[in-house]
């Protein structure tokens, strides 16, 4: 299958990658904001610890200084002379940002692009916990330098766009599953920086790949060699695996499923599923099981190969599980994850899907029969607070990652405290 993982609010494990198969994840949690309820950006602004600014509508801004507070693009906006000392910079889901002039970083940086964000400067990302985390759906695009390195973290899930690459010591790429990262030239000097948590990403190189150490462990990246560029250096590639005479990286992913929810609606069941890139699929099968049965197909939907937004709908009158059966024009075939519908939903209903945790990582499956936004408290078996993650859940089945890995072995509580609805404790054990 050919593959080239957004409503604004997120809630994100804290950790590179998730793997279980979930997209790169920030290092520190991306918090839920609304637009157009926050003071204005205007030119010379000093946004400090604990304001929020935000560019709503179409705009040009000129020195601008982020002093530990948080700068929100929530519409169209051009930033001459940006100083990013210390905060967050977020840009939200069909948003711009497009840099010029000065880009001047400090320390304790955290950068969200769910949009699109245009660098027309050098960019470098050092230091703990200094990130650019760049969403699915997302694209970057540094017209100059972009380098990483001393403990600097660069997350791509969507596509990057860059001149000029350089990884030294102590940079982590975490690259996503369906993942294209596009550079005219990139130097790399750094051990195996470029992680992988599952799926195939893809680094594209037009001119050289340079330097002195290997690029990744794992074969799950493919290097797509431009037509004119040169071989990569001998000790760069790592366990890649290199492509030559490679036009695009959309030849050599496979197809990038989004989303795959549904609702059971007078007894029907609508099932919804969003692609981010298709080449080379044929349909999808949708297959349906109902207690201890096995899975059955129910419908197909020939592929568009493209972009897409899907729909199908079919009676039920029991709770059934449902996914999709993804099938290649070469007989190929991948299955997405697996949803519960039920027919008369509860209110709210939470599981433990991994019980007892890992080490770091964990997933609540939540049913909800309204849209609800509210807090995911955690609390240890003495009640001791020990998270607390803010969260918005749409209408039907969720399923919102944990982060263990600052817990202590031992059973902890989970419970949702929300705007309408406070749920039943759920419990969990870390390991």
């Amino acid at each position: 299958m050919r593959f080239p993982f957004l409503v604004i609010f997120f809630v994100f494990s804290i950790s590179f990658f998730n793997a279980k198969g979930q997209d790169c994840t920030p290092p520190v949690a991306l918090v839920s904001f609304t637009c157009g309820t926050n003071p204005p950006l205007s030119d010379g602004i000093t946004i400090n610890t604990g304001l929020t600014v935000e560019a709503g509508g179409t705009g040009s801004y000129s020195n601008i200084t982020v002093n530990g507070g948080t700068l929100l693009i929530c519409g169209t906006a051009s930033i001459t002379n940006l100083n990013f000392n210390s905060g967050s910079i977020m840009i939200n889901v069909g948003a711009a940002l497009t840099i010029n002039g000065s880009f001047n970083t400090g320390s304790n940086l955290n950068f969200y692009n769910l949009g699109t964000t245009t660098f027309n400067v050098n960019v470098n990302i050092q230091g703990i916990p200094n990130f650019v985390y760049n969403a699915a759906g997302a694209t970057i695009t540094v017209n100059g330098g972009f380098a990483v390195f001393n403990n600097g973290n660069f997350l791509n899930n969507g596509i990057a766009n860059a001149q000029a690459v350089t990884i030294n010591t102590g940079a982590t790429f975490c690259l996503g599953p369906g993942s294209i990262s596009n550079t005219v030239s990139l130097q790399n000097d750094a051990t195996n920086p470029a992680v992988l948590a599952s799926g195939i990403a893809c680094l594209r190189y037009t001119t050289t790949f340079t330097g002195n150490q290997p690029i990744t462990a794992s074969s799950n990246l493919s290097i797509c060699q431009g037509p004119a560029a040169s071989n990569p250096a001998p000790a760069v590639v790592g366990a890649a695996i290199v492509v030559t005479n490679c036009a695009s990286c959309a030849g050599l992913l496979p197809l990038r499923l989004l989303s795959f929810k549904g609702n059971i609606v007078n007894g029907e069941a609508e099932l919804e599923w969003t692609t981010a890139f298709e080449d080379q699929v044929r349909s999808f099968i949708i297959e349906r099981r109902s207690g201890n049965q096995s899975f059955e197909a129910v419908g197909e939907v020939a592929a568009r190969n493209q972009p897409s937004n899907y729909t199908f709908t079919t009676p039920v009158t029991k709770d059934s599980y449902f996914r999709l059966k993804m099938i290649d024009l070469d007989g190929k075939k991948t299955y997405s994850s697996t949803i519960l519908l039920k027919l008369r939903p509860p209110d709210f209903e939470m599981t433990a899907l991994f019980n007892p945790a890992d080490k770091s990582y964990t997933e609540l499956s939540i049913t909800v029969s309204r849209n609800q936004r509210g807090e995911l408290i955690v609390l240890d078996y003495m009640g001791r607070l020990m998270q607390k993650i803010p969260s918005v859940l749409i209408k039907g089945s969720n399923i919102v990652p944990i982060n263990t890995a600052s817990l202590s072995k031992g059973q902890y509580l989970v419970y949702f405290k929300g705007s309408e609805i406070a749920s039943e404790v759920c419990r969990f054990a870390r390991w």
